[in-house]
């Protein structure tokens, strides 16, 4: 995604999710991620629960450990 989600991302993802089902956004700990999840978060908030799992400083969710992740989406009521 980047820093921002584009609006055809942000649509897709409310089209790939159920009315009554939840987004979870888990993007890299640092200012780029940071504003990708606020991009995320502010555009299909009013359409679907939405949760911002953040990462500490410089992590990236595609180097932590499977238990970590879980454990992460736990803390925010997965």
């Amino acid at each position: 995604m980047g820093a921002r989600a584009s609006e055809a991302q942000a649509r897709l993802l409310l089209h790939l999710t159920r009315e009554d089902g939840r987004i979870f956004v888990m993007p890299d700990g640092d200012e780029a991620g940071e504003k990708c999840a606020l991009s995320v978060v502010s555009q299909v908030c009013a359409d679907r629960m939405v949760r911002w799992v953040r990462l500490m400083y410089k992590q990236e969710p595609d180097n932590l450990e499977e238990d970590t992740i879980r454990k992460r989406l736990a803390m925010c009521g997965f």
